[in-house]
């Protein structure tokens, strides 16, 4: 019996063994930066077109006021409806940066949709209290949940541009500063 019971042990140990190596490897889809017809580094034309086509947004093809620090930069300002209370998308030159999704909170709620894109994407790659980040460095796209309730896609290489650019701005104010104070 004893040997009987220790084979049984070690089968199941096995088999339980087994199913956490098949749940580590488990692989999910990578986030590419598109949510329905909107895509990061769509144009302008496309997204409005796309717009006008979806049952979620209501568009009325009107500009809205920028207040982007750029000529070349675009936002797009859009009334939601159902489970979208009301979209956002920015563009640098003619290409979409980032698409900003307000949710309706009534009939969505934060962990709901958090244990779903946990349960499409894998754990996020940074989890704080307010948000939770999916990231395809390859891609160069991020996906972000942020409470009370909002989803953002983003284009990381334009982000990481803009950080290097306020950097280098830094760094010549600094340079400017420390050359005036010399001439003291």
């Amino acid at each position: 019996m004893p040997i009987i019971n220790s084979m049984r042990n070690i089968l199941v140990l096995l088999i339980f063994s087994n199913f956490l190596l098949v749940a580590q490897d488990q692989q999910y889809p990578a986030i590419n930066g598109q949510y329905r017809n909107f895509f990061l580094s769509m144009n302008e034309e496309q997204c409005r077109e796309a717009l006008i086509g979806d049952s979620y947004f209501i568009y009325d093809g009107i500009e809205s006021p920028s207040l982007l620090r750029e000529s070349q930069e675009v936002l797009i300002d859009s009334q939601g409806r159902s489970y979208i209370q009301r979209g956002w998308f920015q563009f640098n030159g003619d290409q979409l940066v980032l698409m900003t999704f307000q949710l309706n909170q009534d009939k969505l709620d934060y962990y709901g949709l958090f244990s779903q894109l946990q349960k499409k994407y894998g754990p996020p790659v940074d989890l704080d209290p307010q948000q939770a980040i999916w990231r395809n460095e390859e891609a160069g796209v991020e996906m972000i949940l942020t409470k009370p309730l909002e989803i953002r896609f983003r284009d990381i290489n334009f982000l990481q541009g803009l950080i290097d650019e306020g950097r280098a701005a830094e760094s010549y104010e600094e340079l400017l500063r420390q050359r005036f104070m010399e001439e003291f």
